[in-house]
């Protein structure tokens, strides 16, 4: 299983927040903007604190809060923004908080005039070619990434790291060119440095092997990549639950239920994006001749994800066979 994330995004969460409570400051500001609406510097101030409350209430499992607090902080980035251009880590900054709020499409908008502003600066092209990627705009992402990657090898080849590869290759796997994602992923596989961590490393394994799994494709090194990504970060639902999926493609049954049964231990049973798990499990149910449980966990994975066909379609052939 793979899962698509706003890369920098995540990466910002795993920085140390600091320990201070925000709000004070906050309030201070706010009453400070009614009195000063045209001031640019307490709209930015506004939105650096709604970020660090943001990034705190994430910390603490306060999802609602954080949620609304990464939308706090967009938004005064976007009032300060209309009032004179931003730097380009602002930018970057706010349209990734805007793609995991889901909002792609603004933050595809947002990016491209910012651009006009900063046309050389590369960091903010990578960031529009994840963001038309988000947006599923992949015939614009590839360009984009494409176009990147010939100025950056003059320019900046610092930035065409495993990073930059490994959003390309996501993007072109997205966007159903799986042999030129394969060679992305491949090289970004190459680039990663050997003192980095484990789940940077795991997750560019796990996707490469279970594209291939789900095209069937190169059955016998996708399952190398699967395990190399379980070896090196063991316990990880979407990784376990790949691992499943090339037993049950490889026939190994057995192996296929023991994974898949670990993985939905390790899984949100009430995370839509999971259904895929369960209906991976009542396959391999079915394929072992287990019909009540090959039921029961597509009524789990139908329940997470009524509109997908694919699995109601799946669990009607089910009921139906004797």
């Amino acid at each position: 299983m793979k899962r698509i994330v706003v890369c920098l995004f995540l990466a910002a969460l795993t920085g140390l927040v600091q320990s201070q409570d925000e709000q004070p400051a906050i309030e201070s500001l706010l009453r400070q903007e009614q009195e000063s609406p045209d001031r640019r510097e307490i709209k930015k101030d506004l939105a650096k604190l709604y970020y660090e409350k943001a990034r705190r209430d994430d910390a603490e499992n306060r999802r609602a809060e954080a949620k609304e607090s990464y939308r706090n902080s967009a938004e005064y980035d976007r009032k300060a923004f209309a009032l004179a251009p931003g730097e380009p880590g602002e930018y970057i900054r706010t349209a990734e908080i805007l793609q995991y709020l889901g909002q792609t499409s603004a933050a595809v908008e947002m990016l491209t005039t910012a651009r006009t502003v900063h046309p050389t600066d590369i960091p903010m092209r990578i960031a529009l070619a994840e963001a038309f990627s988000a947006a599923r705009e992949f015939g614009k992402a590839l360009a984009e990434f494409k176009a990147t990657e010939e100025e950056a090898k003059s320019t900046r080849p610092d930035l065409l790291d495993d990073s930059f590869y490994f959003s390309f290759g996501a993007a072109a796997e997205r966007a159903g060119k799986f042999d030129l994602a394969g060679t992305y992923f491949k090289l970004a596989i190459d680039l990663i440095p050997a003192d980095s961590d484990s789940i940077r490393v795991a997750r560019a394994h796990n996707y490469l092997g279970y594209m291939w799994l789900e095209q069937g494709m190169n059955l016998p090194e996708a399952g190398e990549h699967i395990l190399k990504a379980n070896e090196l970060l063991p316990d990880e639902g979407a990784f376990v639950d790949s691992l499943g999926w090339y037993y049950f493609l490889t026939k190994d049954y057995d192996k296929a239920l023991t994974q898949l049964k670990h993985a939905t231990a390790l899984m949100d049973q009430t995370d839509p994006e999971n259904a895929v798990v369960l209906d991976h499990l009542a396959q391999i149910h079915f394929a072992l001749g287990h019909r009540e449980e090959a039921i029961q966990e597509l009524r789990k994975a139908v329940a997470l994800a009524p509109k997908d066909a694919t699995l109601s379609n799946r669990l009607r052939d089910y009921e139906s066979q004797k």
